[in-house]
């Protein structure tokens, strides 16, 4: 996992790009068509790069996991119900503002609880039917799965 951190920084350093645009631009090829290896430089013939950019797409490239997922502001705060493919990178755009719209005006930065599913119709399904629910319910949900509020990001990084 020591990859990701080079790749959390870099993507700090590019204003106005999202996480992803971030990763295709270092996955791929430079603005030149150079190669360029996950921390912007070019790749050596010894591909000295690969290593670096093998944990980098395991970790941000990873093949689509259908998930439902609850942000919050705070405990028993602002909450936000979502879905996506990529729930690491997901949650990783919450916490560090690159999403705009609701999560940054409000401050809803923590994971406070996920659901994996087969595919993205049940998902989408959860997410609409957690949407329909009054907030107790919610925060029922959220306290009966994860009653100290922790910040789940940690559990989606293994």
């Amino acid at each position: 996992m020591a990859p990701m951190q080079p790749a959390l920084s870099c993507a700090k350093e590019h204003n106005g790009l999202t996480s992803f645009a971030v990763v295709e631009r270092l996955r791929f090829r430079g603005n030149d068509g150079a190669e360029v290896g996950g921390n912007g430089a070019e790749v050596g013939s010894n591909g000295a790069e690969a290593d670096w950019n093998d944990g980098f797409k395991e970790a941000w490239m990873a093949p689509k996991q259908p998930a439902v997922y609850i942000m919050a502001s705070k405990e028993r705060g602002t909450l936000y119900i979502g879905v996506t493919g990529n729930l690491r990178r997901r949650a990783w755009e919450h916490r560090e503002g690159l999403v705009e719209g609701f999560t940054r005006r409000y401050g809803v930065k923590h994971m406070v609880w996920f659901e994996h599913h087969p595919d993205f119709p049940s998902a989408i399904a959860r997410e609409k039917q957690l949407k329909k629910w009054n907030r107790a319910w919610k925060l029922d949900l959220i306290k009966t799965s994860n009653p100290a509020w922790r910040d789940l990001w940690e559990n989606v990084l293994d």
